[in-house]
């Protein structure tokens, strides 16, 4: 392949119990995307100040460190089986931070305020053609959600999950500059720039268990452990390793498109109502600490911050509609429920899933049209009682 192909992006991601401690991916961790995977980590240079009697610009200092690294991943939603697991299952629990089985459903609920003082991590291979990238320390800390009506592809029920991670290795595409015998564990390449040591890589035909991995890199010479499998010919590629690319099986996609959510004045009744769109914007407050770094350079602490958890609810602007100004004044909080289903509700157990939000403050309701009118109202979600941690949570069976 001459030039990079953007639709040949897979990723894999695999959890990780400790901060520090990378585990790579096998095949039944792959995850399905529908957008540019964004998996970027910037390191780290200095201006240099000093006065040099030119005009010109001073070469800049690197400080042999790194950003924190920052992604963006996009993908359907799919729930997979009764108390089984959902798509993108670590995801959703890095993000809120609790996963629990209760009566074969798969939920997810908020993180613990007071005792939960480290996020939930989990590591990640991302694949984009030429190009292999594993990072690890990865924490989720912002999810996107939206409910869309009508008979289009954004119907189909999405997430987009944004975070941060603390170190990242490499691997581009290159080939051998020469034959290399079986059992060596030192091959020639065209550029050594393209990899990075720790990557796990493919040399050729050569596949031993677990694939070779970088142990070592001197100019286009790169140490591999263990050594060649088998003798591999001049221009053999060596390129990243990927697990294999298992299908997804039993995988029903999750819709949006019912046009009905359930509110109610806390304490009251569930009422159904209509909405064309809606969305749910998740920030669960954790951040990358930059001001501690470990010897090589990187980030190694995640700090809390605040959580915040907002959204909105279009619908058509109807009688009912015009409660909203003295609700939002008085204060009138309500729970709302936010479902998405592979059929009808009642006949997609197993995969079915739904958002509830217990204790919702609105703002000012805005409306827009010409002809009929919509409604849109603003929400921000807060926990049932003061120094509670239960403002939303996810549930799929």
């Amino acid at each position: 392949m001459d030039v990079n192909l953007g639709l040949n992006q897979v990723v894999w991601i695999k959890a990780q119990p400790t901060l520090g401690a990378p585990v790579w991916p096998t095949s039944s961790n792959l995850m399905k995307v529908i957008d540019h995977v964004k998996c970027d980590q910037e390191p780290i240079f200095f201006e240099n100040k000093e006065w040099n009697s030119s005009l010109g610009k001073n070469p800049r200092i690197s400080a042999n460190g790194f950003k924190p690294g920052v992604f963006t991943l996009k993908c359907h939603m799919h729930s997979i089986g009764a108390g089984s697991t959902i798509v993108p299952d670590k995801v959703m629990e890095s993000l809120f931070g609790k996963r629990s089985t209760p009566y074969s459903t798969v939920e997810f609920a908020p993180y613990t305020t007071l005792t939960d003082d480290s996020p939930v991590y989990f590591s990640m291979l991302v694949l984009n053609g030429l190009e292999t990238k594993f990072v690890y320390d990865v924490v989720c800390e912002k999810g996107v959600f939206k409910w869309d009506v009508g008979s289009n592809a954004d119907n189909l029920f999405s997430g987009q999950f944004d975070g941060e991670f603390t170190h990242m290795l490499y691997a581009g595409t290159d080939k051998l500059t020469q034959i290399e015998a079986d059992n060596a564990t030192t091959i020639h390449v065209v550029n050594g720039l393209r990899f990075d040591i720790g990557a796990k890589i493919v040399v050729g035909t050569s596949s031993p268990t677990g694939a070779h991995t970088i142990s070592n890199i001197v100019g286009n010479n790169l140490t591999i452990t263990p050594g060649l499998v088998t003798q591999q010919p001049k221009d053999a590629v060596v390129k990243g390793w990927v697990p294999g690319m298992t299908t997804l099986i039993n995988v029903n996609h999750l819709f949006g498109q019912f046009g009905m959510f359930q509110d109610q004045v806390v304490g009251a009744g569930y009422a159904n109502g209509f909405i064309t769109v809606a969305t749910l914007n998740y920030d669960n407050g954790w951040r990358a600490d930059q001001k501690e770094k470990t010897d090589d350079g990187c980030p190694n602490r995640y700090a809390k911050g605040k959580r915040i958890i907002t959204g909105t609810i279009d619908r058509y602007f109807r009688a009912a509609g015009t409660a909203a100004r003295r609700e939002t004044i008085t204060q009138a909080n309500k729970s709302m429920k936010l479902p998405m289903a592979f059929t009808t509700w009642a006949s997609s157990a197993k995969d079915r899933g739904v958002f509830e939000l217990v204790n919702c403050e609105f703002d000012e309701a805005t409306k827009t049209g010409d002809v009929e009118q919509t409604q849109q109202l603003k929400f921000t979600a807060i926990p049932s009682s003061l120094g509670g941690d239960d403002e939303c949570t996810a549930t799929f069976d």
